[in-house]
């Protein structure tokens, strides 16, 4: 078909991308570096979380993480089980489990152990970000 040398399959490139991009933005979170971890996001992105307002754009986000960071329990952690990039190459999907850590209501660490999906978006200069971070209190 004509164009189709155009259009190569960079699927597994892209994955192996996004595997690299998740292990940076997972250690970001562990270092508590907020404006590290807001990097990872599209400057529009949306994060959906349980039991909380929905946050648009990488600066809510970042306070956000600002904020909750502030708490001396705080630990996050996380890892894809299943990413799958889509044929055309400008998005993809990505499943995995995340470890959350916070302080209950009498100051003690309580862990959430559960699911995210987060939809990643090819950027303009090749890199991807996620624009949609959905995490779940679902457990696997």
């Amino acid at each position: 078909a004509p164009g189709a040398a155009m259009t190569a399959d960079t699927r597994a490139a892209d994955e192996e991308a996004i595997r690299a991009a998740d292990l940076a933005w997972s250690k970001a979170a562990g270092e508590k570096d907020a404006a590290k971890m807001a990097s990872f996001y599209a400057e529009n992105a949306v994060m959906m979380a349980p039991e909380a307002p929905v946050m648009k754009g990488r600066d809510a986000i970042q306070q956000a993480f600002t904020t909750r960071m502030q708490d001396p329990n705080f630990a996050l952690s996380f890892a894809p089980t299943k990413i799958v990039v889509a044929k055309s190459g400008d998005l993809a999907y990505d499943i995995g489990e995340f470890q959350l850590t916070s302080s209950d209501k009498k100051k003690k660490p309580s862990t959430l152990k559960a699911t995210y999906v987060v939809v990643w978006g090819k950027q303009m200069d090749g890199s991807w970000k996620a624009v949609v971070d959905a995490p779940t209190t679902a457990a696997d």
